[in-house]
């Protein structure tokens, strides 16, 4: 994979901290908020929590953040997984990139995929795997960059939230 020109020196790029926690959990509430191809909930947010302090403290995950001026605009995350023995390969996610509104079409995107990417080829996985919703062209045009393509269909029945008693 080539190696991008550098961002603006006012964006920093890295590793994300203990620090950053809450930076990136007040992003991710921002996003709920405004931006139609997150889906994320109060109980996402509450695992999301959660979830950071498990990635920090696992070589399986990276997680990377965009700073600029003190303010985290931008984070992704990537996980290794263990060898799948029915496909028997091992197989990398990127979960998520998120990249605040104002900050878009400057290639912080690109950069955080870029970095996931390298991550999970050191972690000599065998595939990496993406999964977005169908409407999300922007996502689909990020990745499509990095060689991704379309392999598996995921069909999604919504249900209702009654019980099955219709309580």
């Amino acid at each position: 994979m080539k190696k991008l020109p550098m961002l603006d020196k006012s964006f920093i790029m890295r590793k994300a901290t203990g620090l950053d926690k809450d930076r990136i959990i007040q992003l991710a509430q921002f996003m709920v908020q405004n931006d139609p191809w997150l889906n994320y909930d109060a109980a996402t947010i509450e695992h999301l929590d959660k979830e950071i302090n498990k990635d920090m403290a696992s070589d399986a995950s990276h997680l990377v953040v965009c700073e600029r001026e003190g303010q985290i605009i931008a984070y992704g995350k990537s996980i290794a997984t263990e060898k799948n023995p029915v496909e028997r390969i091992s197989s990398g996610w990127i979960s998520s990139v998120v990249v605040h509104p104002d900050f878009r079409r400057r290639d912080i995107g690109t950069r955080i995929v870029e970095e996931l990417i390298l991550f999970l080829e050191k972690k000599n996985v065998n595939e990496i795997r993406v999964m977005t919703r169908s409407a999300n062209r922007p996502a689909h045009r990020l990745f499509k960059k990095f060689g991704f393509k379309n392999e598996r269909v995921v069909m999604v029945l919504p249900c209702s939230s009654k019980t099955k008693d219709g309580k």
